[in-house]
């Protein structure tokens, strides 16, 4: 069990739904970096201001984590791109970020996998769902000792966001059914 600090994350941010093409998101960060290429990341897709999502009934908690991933994303973006449209649809000027980190410990190969699986595994115990696009838990949980506010950064809400919405029709409404409890 590793003790994980504060991560440093690479963001890029207020990008317009429609707008999924790589080469531009890197235009919305403020780092030369370009996390297309890394291998073994952690990366989630918020929301960005003033929308985020209403989970649960009561709505128990508002966040705008809508994907918690990890691997390599030049693997995985064409399949966000899609989606990430069809939600820039359903939320008429909508904006999303996107964060990224290269969590690394030695002689643990998986960890980054795992702390993907700590944040749904956390996400999951706080809300009763999972995030909007996430399908299912994935992964070992390494049940990590998190520094404190880890999770809060990438779930809560700050004083940006002043709507908390949830979907009421089609496939965006069956995305947000299939993570509850």
């Amino acid at each position: 069990m590793e003790n994980v600090e504060q991560m440093e994350w690479w963001k890029a941010r207020e990008m317009p739904l429609l707008e999924t093409d790589w080469r531009n998101i890197k235009l919305y960060c403020e780092s030369d970096e370009n996390p297309f290429e890394w291998k073994r990341c952690v990366y989630v897709i918020r929301l960005a201001p003033p929308f985020c999502i209403a989970y649960g009934d009561q709505s128990e908690i508002e966040s705008p984590l809508i994907y918690v991933g990890s691997g390599s994303i030049s693997q995985r973006w064409s399949d966000h791109r899609d989606w990430l449209y069809e939600l820039g649809h359903a939320i008429p000027g909508g904006r999303y970020e996107v964060w990224v980190c290269q969590p690394r410990t030695q002689k643990n190969y998986s960890f980054y996998e795992q702390i993907e699986a700590d944040i749904l595994d956390f996400f999951r115990s706080r809300t009763g769902y999972l995030p909007l696009r996430n399908l299912k838990l994935e992964g070992n949980t390494g049940r990590h000792t998190y520094a404190d506010g880890f999770f809060d950064e990438i779930i809560n809400p700050d004083r940006r966001y002043s709507w908390a919405i949830y979907p009421r029709l089609g496939q965006i409404r069956e995305y947000y059914e299939k993570g509850s409890s």
